[in-house]
């Protein structure tokens, strides 16, 4: 705020007349014009000045769709910085969490009797791909003054960056839920599926915000539960380079929060990668061979054959010709064993989302209890 009143009285009792005034109007460039991205890499966009005369301070609000891309970064950029007098420039950005803003202001202002004119670089703003689609980046106000507190004429152009992300099309059916070719949705219809992802526990531990609005289970009803997804370039734990909670639903599709869409995933697309779904009270599976992923990846059917899972007969035979992940897991530790039965027994008679209500029937009871006695001393094959 001081340096705004400095700004402000210097403008005001040093104020000199220009001889000449800005004639055709200064543009605001954002260079590139378009970018697409397929990875999580951050990318940039320099805001610059063309064609102006007598700059001495500038202010630019740019609007970007934060639900694609998020601020990480905005750097002051040389062009104030060249006035003829050698005056430092002040710098300012707003607000303070660029994070989570669609919104970001910038200020500059020469700190002394000088000026710019040409072309220059004014500041450059950095983001990181945060999920598909194509967000436009707009300069929605701007002001340009000269020393005098005029204001110079200017217009605006703007850009665009387009993510472009991969998806993993997957279909696995649960053992606990499963009946006759799909699986029931008792968890939803009770309404005891959580608005939030259930994964940031251990032995999880998955920092991912995913959550959906209140009713939107009621409006999407063939939503199941939540699952995990991970995906890994080798076989083993250490070569995770995703992870995203997603929704499976009763014909064993797993979708994005949408409850429509194939899970989108902001990676690599020359690389490929195994399939890894997790689930809070199911053993995990993952796709016997890795892949490439794609925004029209191939759907890779778990449920029609044992050999689609990594490791030797890794899924429950359901019948029918159909294969699932085994139930019972309720502390999620990869094995099924007498821990999983006294929680089930400690928990007996609970109504609600719990790990022990191992048929997602939305009550722990003698069936829970009776389906991780059939399934003891299994494991996942997961590595």
């Amino acid at each position: 705020m001081m340096l705004k009143k400095y700004i402000f009285s210097l403008m005001v009792i040093f104020a000199v007349n220009s001889a000449f005034g800005q004639v055709d109007p200064a543009v605001i460039t954002l260079t590139p014009f378009s970018q697409t991205v397929s990875n999580i890499d951050p990318v940039s966009v320099v805001v610059g000045v063309e064609g102006v005369d007598s700059l001495f301070a500038i202010s630019v609000t740019l609007s970007f769709n934060n639900s694609i891309i998020k601020c990480q970064s905005i750097t002051q950029g040389n062009f104030l910085n060249t006035n003829s007098g050698g005056y430092n420039v002040f710098f300012e950005t707003f607000p303070e969490d660029l994070y989570s803003t669609n919104n970001v202001i910038v200020d500059q202002s020469i700190l002394g009797l000088a000026t710019v004119s040409g072309t220059g670089n004014i500041f450059t703003i950095t983001f990181v791909p945060f999920a598909g689609g194509t967000s436009l980046i707009e300069v929605t106000s701007f002001s340009l003054r000269d020393i005098n507190n005029n204001v110079i004429p200017a217009i605006a152009e703007s850009a665009q960056i387009v993510v472009s992300s991969s998806v993993v099309n997957t279909k696995i059916f649960l053992e606990g839920p499963y009946s006759s070719g799909t699986m029931l949705t008792n968890l939803n219809s009770s309404g005891y599926l959580p608005l939030t992802q259930p994964y940031s526990g251990a032995p999880w531990n998955y920092s991912g915000t995913e959550s959906v609005a209140a009713g939107f289970f009621s409006t999407h009803p063939q939503i199941v539960d939540w699952v995990l997804l991970e995906l890994r370039t080798g076989t083993s734990a250490s070569t995770t380079v995703a992870r995203r909670a997603a929704f499976i639903k009763s014909d064993g599709t797993l979708v994005d929060l949408n409850g429509l869409d194939p899970v989108a995933f902001i990676i690599p697309d020359a690389v490929e990668y195994y399939i890894v779904v997790k689930h809070r009270n199911h053993l995990s599976l993952m796709s016997s061979v890795s892949m490439f992923l794609t925004d029209t990846t191939p759907l890779y059917n778990f449920t029609n054959s044992q050999t689609k899972a990594y490791g030797i007969n890794p899924m429950e035979n359901l019948g029918g010709g159909f294969f699932g992940a085994y139930t019972a897991d309720t502390d999620g530790s990869g094995t099924i064993n007498a821990a999983d039965r006294s929680n089930t027994w400690n928990q007996r008679n609970f109504s609600g989302y719990f790990g022990t209500d191992v048929d997602l029937s939305g009550a722990v009871n003698a069936a829970d209890r009776s389906a991780v006695w059939n399934n003891r001393n299994i494991s996942t094959q997961v590595p």
